[in-house]
């Protein structure tokens, strides 16, 4: 026997509801989890399960999150589990009205494309990347008459062209003694 239909239980089934609640604005994001759990659905219709980047934006145009995946279908399709998500994510989720993809070879590029548009873009809910030692950048000094191309890891406290970040440190020395003999 099902139990009777209130506005505690507007289905009259007897499953367990879990409310996401307020956010800290006050504001509740559940009306607008739907929303924004239902433009993801509409952006994994068409989604490759190849390696690539995905790029969650708001209804003003203004990216939320990028983000990399090694098979875009199955990451993306985590963000449309509302009820499992912390409420900082489901709350970018409520936000979200579009997605953007872009596929990469590999998952290496998927990385440093992740690293340089979360650097360019700076959206909301990434975590800044403030660990920049870990690719390295090939370095032409500017500071002598004779300029220098040195591999460089870190902050660009020099002078200087920096180009990359590059996935291949091998590459990187590779390049240089080429560069050099040139």
């Amino acid at each position: 026997m099902k139990p009777p239909v209130s506005s505690e239980n507007p289905t009259g089934d007897d499953t367990p509801r879990r409310e996401i609640g307020l956010s800290l604005d006050g504001d509740k994001i559940d009306g607008g989890a739907a929303r924004g759990v239902e433009a993801i659905k509409n952006a994994l219709k068409t989604m490759p399960g190849s390696a690539g980047v995905y790029r969650m934006i708001d209804d003003k145009d203004r990216v939320l999150y990028v983000g990399k995946a090694k098979n875009l279908r199955k990451r993306v399709v985590a963000y449309t589990r509302i009820m499992q998500l912390p409420i900082r994510i489901a709350r970018m989720v409520a936000q979200t009205v579009r997605m953007e993809i872009i596929t990469t070879h590999t998952e290496a590029e998927a990385l440093l494309l992740e690293s340089n548009l979360i650097k360019k873009l700076k959206p909301r809910y990434n975590i800044l990347l403030r660990d920049d030692k870990s690719f390295p950048y090939i370095l032409i000094t500017e500071d002598h008459d004779y300029p220098r191309i040195v591999k460089h890891r870190g902050a660009r406290a020099k002078d200087g062209s920096c180009f990359g970040p590059f996935a291949s440190a091998w590459a990187v020395n590779n390049t240089i003694n080429h560069l050099q003999r040139a």
